[in-house]
């Protein structure tokens, strides 16, 4: 089952980014550690999901911080999807590997929303 077809109120372009996203996240994920989850409907479970739960809380404000952002969630996954592109996103990484991966993640996205 398509992305489309499971979360229908993501736009075409939102479903994009979902996309990209994973595919950096996994393809870093073989150089460091970032997560266990593997597959589609398990990137869903247990990323996606948590990250559209966050813009149903209606309570984000224009300046967003993650801080231990690690693989990007929520922080990285959220900013690609949010349809408020003025909203700033700040990740919070202490470790230097996973800084320079969000940095390039973001920076691959064409994210200028978002600082590491």
């Amino acid at each position: 089952m398509s992305l489309q077809s499971q979360f229908p109120h993501l736009s075409p372009e939102q479903i994009q980014a979902i996309s990209k996203f994973s595919q950096i996240l996994y393809r870093e994920n073989e150089k460091q550690n970032l997560t266990s989850i593997e597959g589609e409907q398990e990137f869903i479970d247990g990323h996606l999901i948590d990250v559209l739960e966050l813009f149903k809380m209606n309570s984000l404000g224009k300046r967003v911080a993650d801080l231990g952002s690690g693989s990007g969630v929520p922080g990285l996954l959220a900013a690609a999807i949010d349809t408020q592109k003025d909203r700033e996103w700040h990740l919070i990484e202490s470790e230097h590997h996973k800084a320079e991966y969000l940095s390039q993640a973001a920076h691959e996205m064409g994210l200028k929303q978002v600082s590491v």
